[in-house]
């Protein structure tokens, strides 16, 4: 596979300040790369596994913007971004006084593509339910089992699997199976006097689209497959103190983190049976299945650490860490067949919990200058 790319750009530095020199008040450098860019050559523009994690767009870009200000010696400003209104641009600005406070906020987002092309039979009625049409499946249904009696490789005509593979053929649709990644947070760190410093820190996580998803029923030696709904969401949040003397410090960190996902459960139809139908009292072969999917969950940590420095060039680092993480999300059913009457849940929902514990002891030593 061939692959030119072809790019034009500039390069414009805004200023710049001399590096050797304190920094003077009011002063801004920067640069910024952009200019036309498109592909000379490709057999395979559109392929998604090129571009599976990032966009290349062919037209005008952007490529680089970098913005620095410095409005008084010790106050600043500072924005950079990459690859700016593409898919997976990724945005970075700080800010602050120097010695005393900083903030940061960060953006970054980019897609996962799984395929160039993909067709589907079943047709998403709502999010996390798949359905075929009531024709069609009782036309497999009434059909005799897949067969190739002539060993042409093709099923024969009127079987199960002939019906399938027509009706894939002939009435699948197009369908995008890909989704995209996108997280923002900040930070902001407080050190008001030497020996104190603080730091607060959130951030989130968002995924939407689709992926593929197999099923968990079979057809013929051939697996059903859909793009199933994606749809996940992280916050995660940390605090911070520290206490840091001439030869010792101290310091504790908590953290808590929550997950949530908008599709719990995925059902879909069978292909082989339009309804519920009994075979004994113990069976019956279903119209739909469900699987569950990911479920909500949150978690908390706490860190206590610290260090002190001993004579002969020794030191004595100790971390201590708790954690807990809680879900519970409400079971689903033991079935959804109609004709099959289901024992009982132990309980409404997991209601389950673990816990972690770490340690962490840390000493080293300097007896001699070029020995560690």
């Amino acid at each position: 596979m061939r692959r030119a790319l072809l790019a034009i750009a500039l390069a414009l530095p805004i200023g710049a300040a001399a590096a050797d020199e304190e920094p003077a008040q009011n002063t801004i450098d920067g640069e910024i790369v952009f200019g036309p860019q498109y592909f000379a050559d490709t057999d395979n523009r559109d392929s998604h596994k090129f571009e599976e994690y990032r966009d290349v767009p062919n037209g005008f870009v952007l490529e680089y913007f970098d913005f620095n200000w410095r409005p008084t010696d010790r106050s600043y400003f500072g924005i950079t971004v990459r690859d700016v209104t593409q898919t997976d641009q990724r945005l970075d600005a700080v800010f602050g006084k120097q010695d005393l406070w900083r903030g940061a906020i960060r953006w970054s987002q980019n897609p996962r593509e799984w395929t160039d092309h993909a067709d589907q039979l079943f047709a998403q009625s709502q999010p996390g339910v798949f359905t075929l049409e009531d024709s069609f499946q009782a036309a497999v249904r009434a059909a005799p089992a897949s067969v190739d009696a002539n060993a042409d490789q093709e099923w024969d005509p009127g079987t199960k699997g002939f019906i399938i593979k027509n009706a894939i053929a002939q009435g699948a649709q197009a369908v995008h199976v890909g989704h995209e990644r996108k997280v923002g947070g900040f930070t902001f760190d407080f050190t008001p006097t030497r020996h104190w410093s603080f730091s607060v820190s959130a951030d989130r996580e968002r995924r939407t689209g689709s992926a593929p998803q197999t099923l968990g029923m079979y057809f013929a030696l051939a697996p059903a497959e859909v793009a199933a709904p994606v749809d996940f969401k992280t916050d995660v949040a940390s605090a911070a103190a520290e206490y840091a003397g001439r030869h010792w410090n101290a310091g504790v960190r908590v953290a808590h983190s929550d997950f949530a996902t908008g599709n719990r459960s995925l059902r879909w139809d069978d292909q082989l049976f339009l309804v519920d139908e009994p075979v004994n009292v113990n069976t019956a072969n279903p119209g739909r299945m469900q699987m569950s999917q990911a479920v909500d969950f949150n978690s908390d940590q706490v860190w206590l650490f610290g260090g002190v420095d001993l004579p002969a060039r020794t030191r004595i680092d100790a971390q201590l860490s708790e954690g807990r993480t809680r879900q519970d999300e409400a079971f689903l059913p033991m079935t959804i067949n109609t004709l099959l009457t289901a024992a009982p849940l132990p309980a409404s929902s997991y209601d389950g919990e673990h816990r972690t514990t770490g340690a962490r002891l840390l000493t080293s030593r300097r007896p001699l200058k070029s020995f560690r």
